[in-house]
């Protein structure tokens, strides 16, 4: 898959500089825009939706001022953080294959605004945050199951995104996807690697070849490091190999079962420190 847009979200007061070192790199990579979407609650929305705050002492109008300062600020640093790496801040439709980078300001609710600019975006980079916090854990659902496109998932600040790439592949339809939709970003990589997940060499040696008629020529089998469950297998082993990004399907159990029971993509989320790139 092609990258051209990537999709960064935010808030006031988030802080999105993990987010877009990745995304400055990738984009640097790829000649790829980097669309920043802030949004900013709709104040007057949830009065209407919680009526019982009406009398309840709750300053609206100041809630709005600071939210419009906040704005302001967040704006001011992006526009710092496009001057210090030299990226022009075109329109998002500006066809250019440079890298380049634009902002766009929105009220609303955060999860249904991410699904809807990621429907038209080709990657999303959101924060670990995302996936635990009130109002950015809206955004990992709508962003890996409501856009259908591939979602990184980013921890720590990290300019070697693209250093040492490692494929977890188990086979299954979601695996097949976060590859499939990431074969422009791994040609890109420095190294990639496959970490076979309860799967033969034979399927493998599949995912190798399936890699090279792409012109991913890097690809090879890694070290498995043992541990008491996948997912931290992979990670252990991601450590031990340098590895700079995993790959993988989201849920390829059920949500259901692995909200209750735990499982690969929730300790991934969880125990993370480099960046997860995960579709469903």
């Amino acid at each position: 898959m092609t990258i051209r847009t990537i999709l960064v979200p935010t808030w006031a007061h988030a802080d999105v500089a993990s987010q877009l070192a990745s995304a400055a790199v990738i984009a640097e990579r790829l000649g790829a825009h980097i669309a920043v979407l802030f949004v900013q609650l709709d104040s007057k929305a949830a009065l209407m939706n919680l009526p019982e705050l009406v009398g309840a002492g709750i300053d609206f109008a100041r809630i709005e001022e600071e939210s419009e300062t906040a704005a302001h600020q967040a704006r001011k640093q992006f526009d710092t953080w496009c001057s210090r790496h030299g990226l022009g801040a075109l329109p998002a439709e500006y066809p250019d294959s440079r890298p380049s980078a634009s902002w766009l300001e929105v009220v609303g609710e955060f999860g249904a605004l991410v699904e809807e600019s990621g429907r038209l975006a080709d990657f999303i980079i959101i924060s670990n945050a995302d996936t635990h916090e009130l109002l950015g854990g809206r955004a990992f659902q709508p962003a890996v199951f409501g856009t259908g496109r591939p979602t990184m998932i980013i921890a720590e600040t990290s300019g070697a995104v693209l250093d040492h790439v490692m494929i977890a592949w188990n086979g299954s339809l979601e695996a097949s996807n976060a590859v499939g939709q990431s074969t422009d970003l791994l040609r890109a990589a420095e190294r990639v690697s496959i970490y076979p997940e309860g799967v033969q060499r034979e399927a493998v040696l599949a995912l190798i070849a399936y890699l090279r008629r792409h012109g991913i020529r890097t690809a090879g089998e890694i070290p498995v490091t043992p541990a008491n469950s996948t997912g931290a297998s992979i990670l252990a082993t991601a450590d031990a190999a340098g590895v700079t990004l995993v790959v993988r399907g989201a849920y390829t159990q059920s949500r259901l079962r692995q909200a209750i029971l735990g499982g690969t993509t929730r300790h991934l989320l969880t125990y993370a420190r480099i960046p997860i790139l995960m579709a469903h």
